[in-house]
């Protein structure tokens, strides 16, 4: 997408990385496994199947991410066009200020309805929500 290449010890580093993550979740499962009946050898089963899916979703999710980077960078990089005159893009400084602005408007916002929350009886002392029979 950025017209870069990467090389095979590049992509060596990758896949030992992922093999290495790969590894250390596998015999973390391997190690909480102990003896026990037949309930265990069920929970047994159930892990093995979540611990499958979890590898696929933590797998999908890496990849959306850096996905969502390069095409960020992408576009950070890109010249802007106005008019069919091309400028050179918005530098770095400016768009993280942009991007400060409004993370800094929805903390405002998320501050403000939590203090209404806490003022209003629906929070406890240790900032739990208190539910209601």
């Amino acid at each position: 997408m950025l017209q870069r290449r990467y090389s095979a010890k590049q992509w060596a580093c990758l896949v030992i990385l992922v093999v290495g993550v790969s590894v250390v979740v596998l015999g973390a499962h391997e190690e909480s496994k102990g003896g026990g009946g037949k309930n265990q050898n069920e929970r047994d089963g159930a892990n093995s199947e979540n611990l499958f899916l979890g590898l696929i979703a933590i797998t999908v999710v890496c990849l959306c991410s850096a996905f969502g980077g390069v095409y960020f960078e992408k576009v950070l990089k890109r010249p802007t066009s106005e008019g069919g005159l091309y400028r050179a893009p918005v530098s770095m400084w400016m768009r993280n200020m942009q991007m400060a602005f409004f993370s800094v408007c929805f903390a405002l916002l998320n501050m403000m309805r939590e203090s209404d929350r806490e003022q209003s009886g629906e929070m406890d002392n240790d900032n739990n929500p208190i539910t209601k029979p």
